[in-house]
């Protein structure tokens, strides 16, 4: 047979060989490493974890970070009462009575125009009072709301508190509902003094949020006659909602202002019944 006829079928005959080689090296190699996958798979896993600061033995067996605030930060007790500047009694959720709760359904179902508060508010049955005072009292428990009960006398004149707490930001939003009159008469300040001041002295507040429909005018000009900061308008569900804050760095103004404006309304009606 001519070379010029074998040469060509050994060169080919090579390639052959080359290549099916090459095809089962690939078959072998990925074979190999589908077996191996799970320990490639946990070598990289621990590679991933010691570069991100130790296995999760590791991590749960270290002490856990110092944190900037935390629930036991507030310690708010079971059992708080607090009195105002003008006599008032301010009665935790977690010890009002039969007899505050009837108080509150009727004060909600007074004329709107003998009320003050900062949303409009539905009509709650006894029922729904009873269940929704009992669920503020197990939020005061867990350190996540703190509502009063203000009562002048034997009358409850408004509720006010913080119904949202935050141990991790250090903040509050306020509530509010109250008699109209015993608002214009200082009773706005008054209650005002001694929420803020245990939030902020006590509970270590940062800031307290306090949202107001714009329809509440009373409202909404008592927190911009005092300064408080207007941080937004809308929020989800609440467009026309004022959001206005007040900072731990202003309360030491604020308060002072407070107490002046309440002197000022002391010796006003004082003045005011002396002439009568």
């Amino acid at each position: 047979m001519r070379d010029d006829v074998v040469m060509p079928r050994i060169v080919s005959c090579i390639r052959r060989h080359r290549l099916l080689t090459s095809l089962v090296a690939v078959g072998v190699g990925a074979s190999c490493l589908w077996r191996l996958r799970r320990w490639l798979l946990a070598f990289l896993f621990r590679r991933y974890l010691s570069s991100a600061g130790g296995t999760p033995t590791q991590k749960a067996s270290s002490p856990p970070k110092a944190q900037s605030a935390t629930s036991a930060d507030f310690d708010i007790p079971r059992r708080l009462l607090l009195t105002t500047s003008l006599g008032c009694t301010m009665v935790s959720t977690a010890e009002v009575t039969s007899a505050h709760l009837q108080q509150l359904h009727e004060l909600l179902h007074r004329p709107k125009s003998s009320l003050v508060h900062l949303r409009s508010l539905p009509l709650l049955t006894p029922r729904e009072i009873h269940i929704r005072t009992r669920t503020m009292s197990t939020q005061q428990s867990e350190c996540k709301c703190l509502m009063f009960f203000v009562v002048r006398g034997n009358e409850l004149v408004g509720t006010i508190g913080f119904v949202r707490l935050d141990a991790v930001t250090c903040s509050g939003e306020m509530d509010v509902t109250a008699l109209s009159d015993w608002w214009d008469d200082g009773g706005v300040e008054d209650m005002f003094l001694a929420v803020l001041e245990y939030g902020f002295e006590q509970l270590r507040l940062q800031r307290v949020l306090c949202g107001v429909d714009r329809q509440h005018r009373p409202p909404r000009a008592f927190f911009e006659r005092f300064d408080w900061q207007l941080v937004s308008v809308g929020r989800a569900g609440f467009p026309n909602m004022y959001n206005f804050m007040l900072s731990s760095e202003d309360w030491g103004a604020h308060k002072a202002r407070l107490l002046d404006s309440l002197r000022d309304r002391c010796s006003n009606n004082q003045a005011d019944a002396a002439t009568s």
